[in-house]
């Protein structure tokens, strides 16, 4: 099964969204890169992304930064949206691995 999606940020910011993990200001933004690559894409990068703080203990929001690779398909797909199909697809593989 897929761990999901890391991204480095820098000392300062990786501090301050610790610091503020229990009151965090929703819609603060940090800036990082994704340091691991998806199993249903390919290489590519570096891909930069704003880490988009969210409230309630919910995972931040990634937003890929099209300046670094705006040729990737990961960041096509975020920028353009995908079909359910390709969904579904994505989904069987990050469950089963195949």
């Amino acid at each position: 099964m897929y761990g999901g999606v890391w991204v480095s940020l820098s000392e300062k910011s990786y501090s301050r969204y610790v610091d503020t993990y229990d009151d965090p200001l929703e819609g603060e933004v940090f800036f990082g890169w994704v340091c691991n690559t998806l199993p249903y894409y390919p290489p590519g990068g570096p891909l930069g992304a704003n880490v988009v703080v969210q409230l309630g203990r919910q995972r931040p929001k990634l937003l890929l930064r099209t300046t670094e690779d705006p040729a990737h398909p990961l960041v096509i797909d975020q920028r353009e949206g995908i079909t359910v199909a390709r969904a579904q697809e994505i989904a069987e593989i990050a469950m089963h691995g195949t």
